[in-house]
């Protein structure tokens, strides 16, 4: 509902491992899916990311 016509949501989907990068647009208020990539997450190590 808070997508607006037009708009678009981009993210990961999977558990660990290889995810699949998935964009999703609204158009005429339905929801067109596209995959875009494998991807795959790695923590944020550091000052400003995970301990370990």
């Amino acid at each position: 509902k808070q997508l607006a016509n037009g708009g678009f949501l981009v993210g990961p989907v999977g558990y660990g491992g290889v995810q699949r990068l998935i964009a999703y647009e609204k158009r005429a208020s339905k929801l067109i899916e596209r995959a875009i990539c494998d991807v795959r997450f790695v923590k944020l190590l550091g000052e400003y990311g995970f301990e370990q």
